[in-house]
């Protein structure tokens, strides 16, 4: 069990593995971080998540499952249970504390030397997926996508997820 004095995660991607590095059939609860409190991908990272159940878990962006700001992570997340993760606001708020409290997904929107383009985007994909009951302290309750991240979500259960601050992004916030 993660705590904001130990933290820790079920995965972190952070050695450009491709779409063979494969996390299947587990379920991941109690996670507490910084970024994913369940899985984290950052660089580019490019993980299979499949029929995993991630629940539980906290982190202050990205309840469950996180792509690093300024990365161009793009998980393939697929007939996954997305389920009770919160993203908290710590006592001294940071930048995007509280924003997605199943999924932060983002690219590097300012790209390297401040120069935007294709190399620059991530490319998440999140596919038969159920993702509910989820919390955000801030914005975003099931999903928050923003920056150069172009999000495909396909055929996926998104509902009664809550957005504490900003209600009217309940279930898909972008920014």
């Amino acid at each position: 069990q993660g705590t904001a004095e130990d933290m820790h995660r079920g995965f972190i991607f952070q050695s450009s593995e491709g779409v063979d590095s494969v996390v299947c059939g587990l379920t991941i609860t109690g996670g507490y971080a910084e970024f994913g409190g369940a899985i984290y991908c950052i660089g580019d990272a490019r993980p299979t998540i499949y029929r995993c159940i991630v629940s539980e878990n906290k982190a202050y962006m990205g309840g469950g499952i996180s792509t690093e700001p300024t990365s161009v992570s793009s998980p393939l997340i697929e007939q996954c249970l997305i389920v009770k993760n919160i993203a908290i606001i710590r006592e001294e708020p940071l930048g995007l504390d509280g924003t997605g409290g199943g999924l932060f997904l983002v690219g590097d929107g300012f790209g390297f030397g401040g120069v935007c383009g294709p190399e620059y985007t991530a490319y998440p994909t999140v596919r038969n997926c159920t993702i509910t009951g989820n919390v955000a302290e801030l914005i975003g309750g099931g999903i928050w996508t923003m920056f150069a991240c172009y999000s495909t979500i396909e055929n996926c259960i998104i509902r009664d997820n809550a957005a504490l601050e900003f209600e009217k992004d309940q279930e898909i916030g972008v920014g």
